[in-house]
This record gives C-alpha cells, sequence and structure tokens, in this order.
C-alpha cells in the first residue's frame, strides 16, 4: 500500500472506480491516447479478448495493491475462465489481496446457466479459493455496495496482526484434535508459531520434521487459520522451520 504527507491510504480512496467499471468493463472504449486517463483498453495475450483495465495514477509496483477481478456473467462476450485465469495466477504471486465480481447477473435467467457459471468460477479460481465472489448488476445496481464491504473486509485481512497467544491457542487445539503427518514412522509434531509478516499475513511454524509437511496438511492448517481469525480475501504465506 502506497502512503501520501505520511498518512496511509484507504483501500477505498483508489478502488473507488470499481462501481465505474462494473458499468463499462467489457465494453470496449478507445480514446486519445495523448490524453491521460487512469482506464486503459487492454488485449488478452491470445489477442481475442478485450477489456478495460483500471490503473491508479498513485500506482507504485513495488508496493502490493489490492486487485479487483471484473467479468461478465454472460456469454458469449467472455468468461471467468479466460478472464479470470491469468489474473488470479497474478496475484498470488504478488501476494495480492483479490476480490472477483461478475457482472450481469441479472440477465442469468435460467438456473442451468447459473451452474455452469458457478462451475467456471470455481475452476478458474482453483488454489485462490479464499477470494470473495460478488455476483452483481451495475444495470440495477444489486450487489454493488457489497463491492466495497469486500474490498474492505479483504484489506482488514490482508493488514491484519494475530497475537502469537492466540496463534499457539489455535494450535494447541489442532495437536489436541490429533490431525498430524506421519511418514516411514515419524510423525509431525508441531511445537510453536508466530506470525512473522503482514501484506499478506505470513506465519512460521517451528517443528521437529518440517520436511513431513505435505500439500493437504498444509491446506488444512491454511482452513483452519482462515476460519479461527477471519481470513478472507487475502492470501497467507505458511513457513516450516525445525525447532531449536
Amino acid at each position: 500500500m502506497s502512503e501520501r504527507n505520511g498518512a496511509r491510504r484507504h483501500p477505498l480512496e483508489f478502488l473507488s472506480a470499481a462501481a465505474i467499471l462494473a458499468a463499462c468493463a467489457g465494453c470496449p472504449q478507445y480514446r486519445d491516447a495523448s490524453v491521460p486517463n487512469e482506464i486503459a483498453r487492454a488485449v488478452a495475450p491470445d489477442g481475442d479478448a478485450a477489456y478495460l483495465l483500471y490503473v491508479p495514477s498513485t500506482y507504485d509496483r513495488e508496493h502490493t495493491w489490492p486487485l479487483v477481478i471484473l467479468c461478465h456473467g454472460t456469454k458469449p462476450w467472455d468468461t471467468p475462465l479466460r478472464q479470470m485465469k491469468d489474473w488470479v495466477k497474478f496475484a498470488e504471486e504478488r501476494g495480492c489481496a483479490l476480490i472477483v465480481l461478475m457482472n450481469k447477473w441479472d440477465l442469468v435467467d435460467t438456473e442451468e446457466r447459473r451452474e455452469e457459471l458457478a462451475y467456471e468460477v470455481e475452476k478458474s479460481l482453483g488454489f485462490v479459493s479464499y477470494a470473495p465472489l460478488i455476483r452483481l448488476s451495475a444495470l440495477t445496481g444489486a450487489k454493488v455496495g457489497r463491492v466495497f464491504q469486500a474490498i474492505d473486509k479483504s484489506y482488514a485481512a490482508y493488514t491484519r496482526q494475530i497475537t502469537t497467544s492466540a496463534l499457539n491457542r489455535l494450535l494447541t487445539e489442532m495437536r489436541e484434535f490429533g490431525h498430524t503427518v506421519s511418514k516411514g514412522g515419524q510423525t509431525l509434531r508441531l511445537h510453536y508459531v508466530t506470525q512473522t509478516r503482514t501484506e499478506p499475513p505470513g506465519f512460521t511454524f517451528f517443528a521437529n520434521k518440517p520436511r513431513l509437511v505435505d500439500d493437504s496438511f498444509e491446506r488444512y492448517i491454511e482452513n483452519r487459520m482462515r476460519e479461527a481469525f477471519d481470513l478472507e480475501g487475502t492470501p497467507i504465506r505458511l513457513r516450516f522451520r525445525p525447532k531449536d
């Protein structure tokens, strides 16, 4: 996040164009390149789909900014998979807070189509299922207000600091539940956890055999932490180190 005059800027300040984007995204708009404009027209890498990209004038690539992805909720113009796949990958790699919007939901008038879209969205989001998904209509205004609530909540999670005592209470609960990893006669034991960063939140677990941690167990830890500390809308980073 950027700062101006020593004051941290609230995410709503530089994402307040979300409602405007909801009204025009996906509708090609040409502009005079000599006129400064924060909304630019871009073309997908395959050259088959155009979209509008809002980049605030205060954007600094050295900072990580929340990302709001807006896609059509109808065909044949776009599909969630085409619009979201690359942006979702970008957000995860850069550690961005993420919100996904589906516009024109008022035009989705059959249950079959809703189910089809739900499947496409689930497939598109994949490993970033933590991102809130809002189905809205810029035309009717339905659920547009939820966009700003989601941005606010995601940013709060993105910057959240959790006390060491609260983290280790959760760790104690997980140990008592008995879910762990065993391999080759060895059993993983998590001894201690502490938060080591924010934006996005990062946590380091100290264990007897950290090499035993597999993807399934790491997802279990992540899901428990998201549930316990309301970390919707932000990636989190987990590290496992040997106990000294």
